[in-house]
């Protein structure tokens, strides 16, 4: 990172990050070409999990090739400039580099599901039919290296 002084250093604060972010993008390998996908997603104890179709272009893709890479930013804003090189940005952002695997035992799937639903409604408990979980994938990342960055006007 260029900017050490805008490094996130504390663990607390790369968790409050991914607790606070609604929308993780997905980086993957397409041979040449990068194939960004924005997810919903879930975090806990240094995985990714996300929800996603048992087919499509991203299971393809990480069928092919495992490592992925992730974006997730909060707390966006744009501080303008009457002067235009002048204007500037605050953020808070982690970019994380890890493994991917798709998930096929159901109780793990269940689990998952239960970590993406306490993501984004915290409190709320739901039931997963069988069927349900048969037919989606769940997609863990095995985050083995992440970096945070906090940028204040």
């Amino acid at each position: 990172m260029r900017r050490s002084d805008k490094k996130i250093h504390n663990r607390k604060d790369l968790e409050l990050i991914f607790h606070k972010a609604q929308v993780c993008r997905l980086g993957l390998c397409d041979e040449e070409v990068p194939y960004i996908v924005p997810v919903h997603f879930g975090y806990l104890d240094g995985c990714l999990y996300i929800h996603s179709a048992s087919t499509g272009k991203k299971i393809d893709l990480l069928k092919k090739n495992p490592k992925v890479c992730f974006e997730i930013d909060i707390d966006y804003r744009i501080h303008d400039s009457t002067i235009p090189c002048d204007f500037s940005t605050s953020y808070q952002s982690i970019i994380g580099f890890g493994t991917a695997t798709i998930v096929t035992n159901d109780k793990e799937k269940r689990h998952a599901l239960e970590i993406l639903i306490d993501h984004y409604a915290s409190g709320k408990t739901y039931e997963f039919s069988k069927e349900k979980v048969k037919r989606v994938a769940i997609i863990k990342i095995t985050i083995e290296h992440m970096t945070g960055k906090r940028s204040k006007k």
